[in-house]
């Protein structure tokens, strides 16, 4: 039956979308609730059809063009989760505007008899009754994954997808050319090459910026921005979307042929930020910290994330356990082996192993032994994470 209330909600809302308000609305029950809640401006409830079409209209009246899509349809028994984008216009201020929303909805007797809207996933998540929080970390050794695409020239696998950052790593051709010029309006979308070279195109003025194996590019929202294989040999990469900004499910989305929208937009009129504020780190750049035989370099620390490259000459004990509140922390080994803990579970993760720990799971890293080991580190958001590590280094 939940999979029947997943139909049910996808094709109401394909009509409503579509205009046909007719259709939309036939399996809404009489006295259903419709509710805005908070910190939503204005949070309040609406009754019965009627209350759905003021909603919409209460929510659009100070935009001049308006377009929603929808993108992960989650199933949760009797209600069904839907992430909801929107595109807009102001009316008086010509001032292009996007969100992303989470709808829930309640099924019973197949009649919707409640639509809930939040800003958040995790309020929608728990209006749902859905445990959001995994008891352990996602770990992928090397060549795991969800497929995205495998072709010739191409493919693209998800090993991160979690609402604060989801990543892939993909491989592209030579000549192989990424998406068009877009803009993110509420994430960061970054890059870290591990072999070949990448060209990308930044800012109004489409700047090219090649980036070699050990660099690492970061582009804020709101900044123009392309990227190809302009090189002469295949080009991998690891790509982080933080947070995930609905990336995840819009790469699913293309790759089961449904249309999914997410925080991605066509280039503004205005043009947007410069490419000067594109943070470029190439190899052996960034910060550099250093303590005993550990040395850190932070290649980019902006507010979605912080990205350090550690590097330990020998053995090296790393933190006690602990957890973050409000951070993932994310590891992907380059060189060597590191020891990871994450509750009571310790594993060994060779090159190629990429490893997420949600907010709220203990976890620690070590390294045993007096080879050395090379590894990416990803806080998201950076949480202060990067003035964490210059008060503990020399």
């Amino acid at each position: 039956m939940s999979e029947e209330n997943v139909q049910l909600v996808r094709e109401r809302l394909s009509a409503f979308l579509g205009g046909d308000v007719e259709r939309a609305l036939a399996d809404l029950d009489p006295d259903a609730i419709t509710y805005r809640a908070p910190p939503l401006p204005d949070p309040q409830a609406y009754r019965g059809p009627e209350g759905v079409l003021q909603a919409f209209s209460d929510w659009t009246a100070d935009f001049g063009e308006f377009e929603m899509s929808t993108g992960e349809f989650i199933d949760a028994g009797d209600r069904v989760v839907v992430e909801v984008f929107q595109r807009a216009k102001g009316q008086a201020s010509g001032a292009e505007v996007g969100g992303r929303f989470w709808f829930v909805y309640e099924i019973a007797d197949r009649r919707i008899v409640r639509q809930d809207i939040f800003n958040g996933k995790r309020q929608a998540f728990e209006a749902a009754g859905l445990d959001r929080k995994p008891a352990i970390a996602v770990v992928v050794p090397p060549g795991d994954g969800e497929t995205i695409t495998a072709l010739e020239r191409r493919d693209v696998v998800l090993l991160t997808d979690l609402e604060e950052i989801s990543i892939t790593w993909s491989r592209y051709a030579p000549g192989e050319v990424g998406p068009d010029p877009h803009v993110h309006r509420q994430h960061t979308d970054a890059w870290y090459v591990l072999d070949g070279e990448l060209t990308f195109r930044l800012g109004p003025e489409a700047k090219p910026v090649r980036a070699a194996a050990g660099s690492f590019v970061a582009v804020p929202p709101c900044l123009v921005h392309s990227f190809a294989n302009e090189g002469a040999e295949a080009a991998r990469f690891l790509n982080f979307h933080t947070p995930d900004g609905g990336f995840a499910a819009y790469m699913r989305g293309r790759r089961d042929g449904l249309d999914t929208g997410f925080d991605s937009y066509d280039p503004p009129a205005g043009g947007g930020l410069g490419a000067g504020e594109a943070v470029i780190s190439d190899r052996g750049e960034g910060e550099r910290l250093a303590s005993g035989n550990r040395t850190a370099f932070v290649k980019g620390s902006p507010p979605d994330l912080c990205f350090t490259e550690f590097t330990f000459d020998g053995a090296f004990d790393g933190p006690d356990l602990h957890h973050h509140d409000t951070q993932v922390d994310s590891f992907y080994v380059l060189e060597g082996k590191l020891e990871l803990t994450v509750e009571d579970s310790t594993q060994l993760a060779g090159p190629g192993t990429v490893a997420s720990v949600p907010r709220g799971v203990r976890h620690t890293f070590a390294h045993r032994g007096s080879d050395g080991v090379r590894f990416l580190n990803v806080h998201a958001p950076d949480g202060g994470f990067a003035a964490f590590l210059r008060r503990v280094s020399d």
